[in-house]
């Protein structure tokens, strides 16, 4: 295949994957400007960490939960954690997945616990579906970006 036929391929399926996407979220409202935005509570503290949970594997579930935990025992209450779940990775939220005592038991303790909205379509998951105090976000990429532009620190362990 020339170059030529490659770069009009691969022109034609990003179109149509953007199409696809496009219709797959007709029916979603539109995102506010500030809806990622982060709170005042969420700036107030000195040390801000986003990690990120993509994996449905037990090393990339157990990972970001450690360092989420070891995170706050070095820092305590001058840290403000959160872990964003989407594609594989929402697996570690599920109400009946394996980390679901654990999640919870962080989440009571002040870590918080992001669930990508368009993951949970995707999977057919509802919010019951999720551990208590698991936050729903339209999009976990993009609750992640608007965390880095609040200068949290993005970790993908």
């Amino acid at each position: 295949m020339t170059f030529k036929n490659r770069l009009l391929h691969t022109g034609l399926l990003a179109a149509a994957l953007a199409m696809g996407a496009s219709v797959a979220h007709a029916d979603r409202p539109a995102l506010s400007e500030d809806i990622y935005k982060p709170a005042s509570d969420e700036l107030s503290a000195s040390n801000r960490l986003v990690f990120q949970a993509s994996r449905d594997d037990r090393f990339g579930q157990v990972l970001p939960l450690n360092n989420a935990q070891n995170t706050v025992a070095v820092y305590g209450d001058d840290a403000f954690v959160e872990i964003v779940a989407y594609g594989p990775g929402i697996k570690l939220l599920l109400a009946d997945g394996v980390h679901a005592d654990r999640v919870a038991s962080m989440a009571a303790s002040g870590i918080n616990f992001s669930a990508c909205s368009n993951t949970m379509t995707n999977m057919g998951l509802k919010e019951e579906d999720l551990v208590e105090g698991v936050k729903v976000v339209n999009s976990g990429v993009v609750r992640i970006h608007e965390l880095q532009r609040a200068d949290f620190t993005y970790v993908r362990p």
